[in-house]
């Protein structure tokens, strides 16, 4: 009996970190959508991959708060003008209705 309690709580634990790993790379997929679609100028990309309740906010040059609401932020992606940056997910924070995510550009890459 025992062995089968603990082979039923593996089984729990693994079928739980299996959702989360679907889970993240799910939201690492929306997350690669709005890298390629701001660094490739494919703006309904970005679009597509985010609520219109996205806000963007990042630092200025100053390293004050900078934000910018999502629609304004993907009007200003020009159609098919490649920009020369690169960016990396450096972590992902998720509940199971939402997600935060940070992400580090290179840009000049």
């Amino acid at each position: 009996m025992k062995r089968y309690s603990l082979f039923t709580a593996l089984a729990f634990l693994t079928a739980a970190h299996a959702s989360l790993a679907t889970e993240l790379n799910a939201i690492e997929a929306v997350v690669q959508k709005y890298l390629d679609g701001t660094a490739q100028g494919k703006p309904a990309l970005v679009k597509e991959a985010f609520l219109p309740s996205l806000e963007v906010q990042w630092l200025g040059d100053k390293d004050e708060l900078r934000r910018r609401p999502g629609p304004e932020y993907i009007d200003r992606i020009e159609e098919g003008k490649a920009v020369p940056r690169v960016g990396r997910i450096v972590s992902i924070d998720s509940t199971e209705k939402s997600a935060m995510v940070k992400v580090e550009i290179a840009w000049n890459s």
